[in-house]
């Protein structure tokens, strides 16, 4: 591994499958709610829910889970983001030292592979750049392949 890395990770909860949910998204009247069980949380929702809970007391994943849950931010310019809206943890750390054994990058790798219970629910990515070359991972759960993607290219700057 490269000295210091570029590491994203990005863990999302999958669309409700529910098909009525989609084309009925509140434009339906409360009898039609109760026969389709609209209000009921779906199985995304559950699944998503449960997740959250069991990171949340997981001794492995408790370091990860607070500073993604408290909501600070991050002093270095890292993305360590939780929307409740979307279902989706968003960490980005630029020129971080990425080695197994630290004990911030074992939390968040328990945190990524914690999803792997609930991959038919859950979607996650984790994605590393070292500094040299050749020196990249990445491995997914359930789609997270489509959450992100490591590319490389040429960028010609002008000359002064």
């Amino acid at each position: 591994m490269g000295y210091r890395s570029e590491v994203t990770i990005i863990i999302q909860a999958q669309e409700d499958r529910t098909l009525i949910r989609r084309f009925l998204n509140g434009v339906v009247d409360e009898d039609l709610r109760k026969v389709h069980g609209l209000d009921k949380p779906t199985q995304e929702e559950e699944k998503w829910a449960m997740f959250l809970a069991e990171v949340a007391v997981k001794p492995e994943t408790e370091l990860a889970w607070r500073e993604i849950s408290s909501g600070l931010g991050d002093v270095y310019g890292n993305t360590l983001e939780l929307d409740k809206e979307k279902r989706r943890i968003t960490i980005n750390f630029e020129g971080m030292k990425w080695y197994e054994g630290y004990e911030d990058v074992d939390s968040y790798m328990a945190l990524f592979h914690s999803v792997k219970p609930y991959e038919d629910y859950i979607d996650a990515i984790y994605l590393r750049i070292g500094e040299d070359r050749e020196d990249m991972e990445d491995e997914y759960y359930g789609l997270g392949y489509s959450l992100a993607s490591i590319e490389r290219s040429i960028e010609i700057c002008s000359g002064n």
